[in-house]
């Protein structure tokens, strides 16, 4: 006759400071009179967690410049890291300006402000929160005291405003930032929309994004100069496009963003569809629109095309 081995059982709800031979789920076994019965045959080493078996010493678990999301919390938290150093993310303050903008859609509206809403929403669907102003007139003194307050703001680490950049004589944004001890860095760039967008920092420090008035033009500058800031606020890659054969006409020395549309082709390659409706005045066709196209041609005429995301996501 065999013999038998005798083994020892314990039932536990909970984890032990000894290794057993193996775990059999609640489940799959019963105590009758005293007697085990299991479901299937009992496997050496089955439903064992080993300590130390989710890192080993050395292992890195996050690195300087990670995005802390919550899978990282959670697993620098078992492993009984409490904190870290971390960045905050930059909060913004946004001040539309327009004689013309009326912040609610009344009646009476000459033109509602679609630019502040939408700048605004954009920059948080990337993940960086702030706050939206009401709308700021062109008139000189009015919008002399919205700047200033703008810029007292101490909560905001990047400060934009809408309109007021251009060449007309009610565009003064550009001096009213100087007046309050900012540095103008660049103002016009060769891009469509967008050319006029400004870029300057403030007296202490701080990054100024002037944005166009069209509404286009504004989200250009907020998806690709604004969120460029915000990365490298953070410590963050540069955002790259993904790289297609060039789409498009484009004078040497300009590049545009335009709307498109990218889906896939019934050969499997990527169909990508300029939208109609171009102009930067014109919003409807980013409701059809999935992604921008940014094609650039240097002095030589050499053109190259890339793809962005819509709307970005940093953090």
């Amino acid at each position: 006759m065999r013999s038998m081995r005798p083994i020892w059982l314990f039932r536990s709800a909970r984890a032990h400071p000894f290794r057993p031979a193996t775990t059999v789920l609640n489940e799959h076994a019963r105590v009758i009179e005293g007697m085990l019965h299991l479901a299937e045959p009992i496997e050496r080493g089955r439903n064992i967690r080993l300590r130390g078996e989710d890192g080993f010493v050395g292992d890195i678990i996050v690195k300087a410049g990670d995005i802390i999301r919550p899978a990282a919390i959670g697993a620098l938290i078992s492993l009984g890291v409490e904190e870290v150093e971390v960045k905050q993310r930059p909060r913004f303050a946004l001040l539309p300006t327009g004689d013309e903008l009326q912040d609610n859609c009344g009646e009476s509206a000459r033109v509602y402000d679609a630019n502040g809403p939408m700048i605004a929403a954009s920059l948080r669907y990337a993940g960086i929160d702030g706050s939206l102003l009401p709308p700021a007139p062109d008139d000189e003194d009015f919008l002399r005291n919205h700047v200033a307050e703008l810029v007292a703001i101490e909560e905001a680490d990047i400060v934009v405003t809408t309109g007021g950049i251009s060449a007309g004589s009610r565009d003064i944004i550009p001096r009213l930032i100087e007046e309050q001890g900012g540095s103008i860095h660049f103002h016009g760039i060769a891009m469509r929309p967008g050319k006029p967008v400004l870029f300057a920092t403030l007296a202490d420090g701080r990054p100024f994004f002037g944005l166009p008035g069209n509404p286009v033009a504004a989200l250009v500058g907020s998806r690709f100069f604004v969120q460029h800031a915000v990365r490298m606020m953070l410590g963050l890659d540069e955002e790259i496009g993904e790289t297609v054969e060039p789409i498009g006409n484009v004078r040497p020395g300009i590049t545009t963003f335009s709307k498109i549309f990218r889906s896939n082709g019934y050969s499997g390659q990527d169909a990508i569809k300029i939208l109609p409706g171009q102009q930067s005045l014109r919003l409807r066709p980013l409701l059809m629109a999935n992604a921008w196209i940014r094609t650039s041609a240097d002095l030589s005429g050499r053109v190259t095309s890339e793809i962005y995301q819509l709307y970005g996501r940093i953090v």
